[in-house]
């Protein structure tokens, strides 16, 4: 780019993790102004100078449109270009956004070599001529062309990977689900033939009883009978299977209740509450939570340190947690091990997910945490898990960091204040 300075960009968009996204392509090359809504864009517009603004489209409040339709009503209002990005690719709202004063459009998800040969297009533009009237009609058609075949191809994988999402926690899910139901229902069958075997029982007590109340001379023979069926129904046996069998059905509900508890704070995800949390209760139900998808591939070893409790966000550390485990269960390629482990060391909690998978290659541990990057194959993963996981980590002040050899496994140290 042929500029000395830093340029500055204008970013406007609702969505945290496309602000997270962008951030990480950009800011080493451009300096960000990053606003939530058209109002807080109209602002900055009109109190400082900036060389380009990313526009979203569907927004609370002033929307993009809103905020394209205003500036080309309020002439006197000087602005640099806008690439508007949006996830909606119709060309119909393509055209009218071109109409509206927008010098280009990308749809989401964008690629990242796309979206930084266009920034860079349009400043150098905008910088040397300050004039972006008019966009050439053909070029036009061809990045509206372009964009709508990479619309289409990446539509088809994003369907196909959030399919096989959806299909994997479902089973997983009901397959855990399923598994202490089963016996809670075959417990519960079990106690009501023994409640009737008791209940007879009781009655031929009862009926002995009532004999010897009357001095009745067939209470030997009453007796007997009652001896015999003791003895072919096993009551010794049943008296003692009955306690295991209704702990057995607590323990069943109990870890029904778990499932569910785990399953319904890995979704609150945007709960923004900081409070005091206990990590190895934290670690705990993780996995239980993920135990489906490695109890196949590993053994789990848990080495719980005396920690203090930390000030963190829990359900976004629940899905650091839950990307690391996973992540580690999927390394392995037949059966192993993985380990987590808890420590306190000079004012630093130490979190530890370690796993003796292949380990991982030299030339991938420099991207590794690089949104998109994913060493999967296509519609396995979206790349998104360590780059999020990186940046909830340095949210909470904390680090993240990995060592691995290739043969050797690999460790992930995630390391927090209190």
């Amino acid at each position: 780019m042929d500029i000395t300075h830093k340029p500055t960009l204008l970013v406007v968009d609702d969505e945290k993790t496309n602000l997270l996204v962008i951030r990480a392509y950009l800011r080493d090359q451009y300096q960000l102004i990053e606003v939530e809504n058209g109002e807080s864009c109209l602002d900055v517009l009109q109190k400082q100078s900036v060389d380009l603004v990313l526009l979203d489209l569907m927004m609370p409040g002033l929307s993009g449109f809103d905020v394209l339709t205003f500036l080309q009503e309020h002439t006197e209002i000087a602005h640099p270009p806008i690439i508007v990005v949006s996830a909606i690719f119709e060309s119909e709202t393509k055209t009218h956004t071109f109409n509206l004063g927008a010098v280009d459009y990308l749809t989401k998800p964008f690629h990242k070599e796309e979206l930084m040969a266009r920034i860079k297009m349009h400043i150098n533009l905008y910088l040397r001529e300050q004039n972006l009237e008019v966009l050439v009609n053909e070029r036009t058609k061809e990045l509206l062309a372009a964009n709508k075949r990479i619309e289409e191809t990446f539509q088809q994988l994003l369907h196909s990977e959030k399919m096989a999402s959806i299909g994997q926690l479902a089973a997983g899910v009901a397959h855990e689900i399923n598994n202490p139901i089963g016996y809670i229902q075959s417990n519960v069958n079990s106690l009501g033939g023994y409640i009737k075997i008791l209940k007879q029982l009781i009655d031929d007590y009862e009926k002995a009883c009532h004999m010897a109340a009357v001095a009745d001379g067939s209470l030997a023979e009453q007796l007997d009978k009652i001896s015999g069926f003791r003895q072919a129904e096993d009551i010794n046996f049943i008296m003692d299977d009955l306690p295991m069998l209704l702990k057995d059905t607590a323990d069943g509900t109990q870890r029904v209740k778990e499932i569910v508890k785990g399953l319904t704070g890995y979704a609150r995800q945007n709960n923004e509450t900081f409070e005091l949390s206990d990590i190895n209760q934290c670690l705990e139900s993780t996995l239980k939570m993920v135990w489906n998808e490695i109890k196949y591939k590993a053994n789990v070893e848990t080495t719980y340190g005396d920690i203090p409790p930390v000030y963190c966000n829990i359900t976004q550390l629940t899905q650091v947690f839950t990307n690391l485990l996973i992540n580690a269960a999927q390394a392995i390629t037949t059966h192993g091990k993985i380990s987590i482990s808890t420590f306190a060391r000079n004012k630093q909690l130490i979190i530890q997910i370690a796993d003796n998978g292949p380990g991982i290659k030299a030339a991938d541990m420099k991207r590794l945490f690089d949104p998109f990057f994913t060493t999967k194959p296509v519609g396995e993963g979206t790349g998104l898990g360590l780059y999020i996981s990186y940046e909830i980590i340095e949210k909470h002040k904390g680090k993240i960091e990995v060592e691995s050899e290739p043969g050797q496994g690999t460790v992930f140290s995630i390391s927090l204040p209190f």
